[in-house]
């Protein structure tokens, strides 16, 4: 009976089994076809594995692992794959030149400022610096003789005035009893400028502005309206009005050059026999509100003005009822009116 061999099982005959030539085929062609099998795995003399085929890598648990001598190509292969996968993470996260912005105005994300814009930055805080230190040298107690003399071309300046000062908003009677503030002018050139006066204390405080340009010269001071200029005052005032007579019933006279709005309604009582008026009043401009039909005891008025200093609005009334009647007329506005 015929043995085979230990790793292949290639049929050995006995000295006395006769010879079977299929037998001997078969070994021919499992030699074949392993012969065959290790051409194809083999590893060329020169060292290239480029036919070579790996069924296998063992996994690598270090982070950007490193092979070393003697390693099988499993292993070797499979630090090699750790390797680049570390490295594909890694790069995510790496500014590359084309990730530079060189400028002061890219805002897009994952941009990274060139280290040649430096050089702009340092020189702007250089400037800037120049220009915190030229203001901190400011002496805001000087005071200045003429408002419209204490500036020369592309100069900041910062003087006080007092009741001599000319050309301050004191001197063009928008600060009422108010003679002394605080001043900063700006001249970009030597005949263009802007000036701000600050001015604090009673109601006359607020904050002046005025421009000068090289035809005109300098202008007038304005006040700088605030949310207090526009804050509603409610007022009643009650009187007596005669039959057939005007009677100024309430009025507000301007602390300084100020617009005005008002409305609101007067309430005659009694009976309801003969015309009601309400006259608005500034000046020689005059705004008549009349009863329709004759007899309405309730008559609504409203108007805006502009006042100069000193100037008076009036809220007039008048009834032809043919006896005297109380009056209450009822104001809105964003100055107080009083009783006249």
């Amino acid at each position: 009976m015929s043995n085979t061999t230990t790793n292949y099982n290639f049929v050995k005959p006995e000295e006395d089994d006769f010879y079977d030539i299929g037998e001997y085929n078969a070994t021919l062609d499992s030699l074949d076809e392993a012969l065959a099998d290790m051409e194809e795995r083999k590893l060329e003399k020169d060292g290239d594995v480029s036919g070579a085929a790996v069924g296998s890598l063992e996994a690598a648990a270090a982070e950007f692992p490193v092979p070393g001598e003697g390693e099988i190509l499993r292993s070797f292969l499979g630090k090699v794959r750790k390797f680049i996968q570390d490295f594909n993470n890694f790069k995510a996260g790496v500014i590359t030149l084309g990730k530079l912005a060189n400028n002061g105005v890219t805002t897009a994300s994952g941009f990274a400022l060139d280290a040649r814009y430096g050089k702009t930055l340092y020189d702007l805080c250089n400037q800037l610096n120049g220009n915190i230190n030229s203001l901190s040298s400011l002496n805001c107690s000087v005071l200045a003789e003429d408002a419209d003399n204490v500036g020369s071309s592309r100069t900041w300046k910062a003087n006080g005035y007092d009741p001599d000062t000319l050309n301050t908003p004191y001197k063009e009677n928008l600060t009422g009893p108010l003679a002394a503030g605080g001043m900063m002018t700006y001249m970009s050139s030597e005949s263009n400028g802007q000036q701000l006066s600050l001015v604090a204390g009673n109601l006359h405080s607020g904050m002046f502005i005025r421009a000068r340009n090289a035809n005109t010269g300098w202008q007038p001071w304005h006040k700088v309206l605030t949310s207090k200029d526009f804050v509603l005052k409610r007022s009643k005032i009650t009187k007596t009005i005669p039959a057939n007579t005007l009677v100024e019933i309430c009025h507000y006279t301007a602390e300084n050059d100020q617009f005005v709005t008002v409305s609101g309604w007067m309430v005659t009582d009694g009976n309801f026999s003969g015309a009601r008026q309400v006259r608005l009043q500034a000046g020689s401009l005059a705004v008549y509100m009349n009863s329709i039909p004759a007899g309405q005891n309730i008559i609504g008025f409203s108007t805006s003005v502009f006042l100069a200093q000193g100037q008076k609005l009036d809220v007039i009334g008048y009834q032809a009822s043919g006896t005297a009647l109380s009056t209450d007329v009822y104001t809105t506005s964003n100055v107080t009116f009083v009783a006249s």
